[in-house]
């Protein structure tokens, strides 16, 4: 391999490590985190897997002399392994801080639709076994296909860290009280105390029909001639009640 495709070779493997390493720094400060997806803590063994890998490729890659056109058959794969391991060090980086912004809702930002965590690795191992079954590496890989294979098996069976929609729609809710959503087009009816819910359609309630003028009128001759007649004992208090009535509703 010419000098300068060996040193480009070099540098595309020491920048995938170098990201690989950080982000395995940036997992163990997440250690304790319960607002993360389970990837950010079960991917460790796949990473280290990869990792390892890529350290024997780097060893190699130093102590000998590839011959010529190998680095054409591997600078793609090593390029694209680079940016993967460098976004996915960008992404546990975000995660890191503690900041009144969910990490949940800053993986989502992070993520984005192509930048899953559990996508990431597994891109990374793919291309790891891809190198491992060219010319250059062939021989030196032999003892990491297999751990390679079952990395990539583990962190297959990960639950999604993002489900497919919640790039679109998402809710977080940190208090004790109600998380109360309603994004359909239907009416939502919610009830977050003790007491009893009625829900209906709305109704419209006139108000009470008038009484006709007359109706004022005998009242007021009823309360007249109670007044006028002197009541007897029994009716005494039943005439004082009428007549207060009376007053209270019309004024004196």
């Amino acid at each position: 391999m010419p000098a300068t495709d060996a040193y480009l070779a070099q540098r595309q493997i020491g920048e995938t490590i170098r990201a690989l390493e950080k982000t395995k720094d940036n997992k163990d400060h997440l250690e304790g985190a319960e607002d993360l997806p389970p990837v950010f803590i079960k991917m460790d063994n796949s990473v280290a897997v990869v990792l390892d890998f890529f350290k024997t490729v780097q060893d190699h890659s130093l102590k000998s002399s590839l011959g010529e056109g190998d680095y054409q058959a591997v600078k793609g794969p090593l390029e694209v392994a680079k940016q993967k391991a460098s976004r996915l060090e960008e992404i546990f980086f975000e995660m890191v801080p503690d900041a009144d912004t969910p990490r949940q809702d800053r993986y989502r930002k992070a993520a984005g639709k192509d930048g899953r965590v559990e996508e990431l690795v597994k891109a990374i191992l793919n291309i790891a076994l891809d190198l491992a079954g060219k010319s250059a590496f062939e021989r030196l890989a032999e003892d990491h296909v297999e751990t390679l294979q079952k990395g990539l098996e583990e962190v297959s069976k990960i639950q999604p860290s993002l489900l497919e929609d919640q790039a679109e729609q998402s809710f977080h809710h940190s208090g004790s009280g109600s998380n109360i959503i309603n994004y359909g087009p239907g009416p939502q009816n919610n009830n977050t105390g003790s007491g009893f819910q009625f829900n209906g359609a709305i109704k419209n309630f006139r108000s009470p029909p008038q009484r006709p003028p007359q109706y004022k009128a005998t009242l007021a001759g009823a309360v007249d001639s109670a007044a006028d007649s002197p009541p007897r004992p029994k009716q005494k208090r039943a005439s004082y009640l009428l007549i207060w009535k009376a007053k209270f509703i019309y004024g004196d």
